[in-house]
């Protein structure tokens, strides 16, 4: 799915195992449904070259998913991407409050 649709799926989230999948199911049970897509009004920032939120990345080190583990699932965010989307985190959040 792309362009100016969000698509909410049955699937429940789950990180790809890795490797080639033809429409991959995901898990039987969970407590997040894929979304897939989006829209031009949505302002919800990507990463660079990517439709892939930067959300993501927040919501998966939440959920405890390793940043190595997380980069293999979406590769076509660089280390270097995901490293300078956390240092502006850092420095935006945490700096002020010392």
């Amino acid at each position: 799915m792309n362009d100016n649709v969000w698509e909410w799926c049955q699937d429940w989230f789950e990180i790809y195992p890795g490797g080639a999948a033809t429409d991959p199911t995901g898990p039987e049970t969970g407590t997040r449904r894929v979304v897939r897509g989006g829209a031009w009004e949505s302002e919800a920032p990507c990463f660079y070259g990517t439709r892939l939120p930067v959300s993501s990345l927040f919501e998966n080190l939440e959920a405890g998913v390793s940043l190595d583990d997380w980069l293999d699932a979406f590769p076509s965010v660089t280390r270097e991407q995901a490293v300078r989307v956390l240092e502006h985190a850092h420095h935006q959040v945490l700096l002020p409050l010392a």
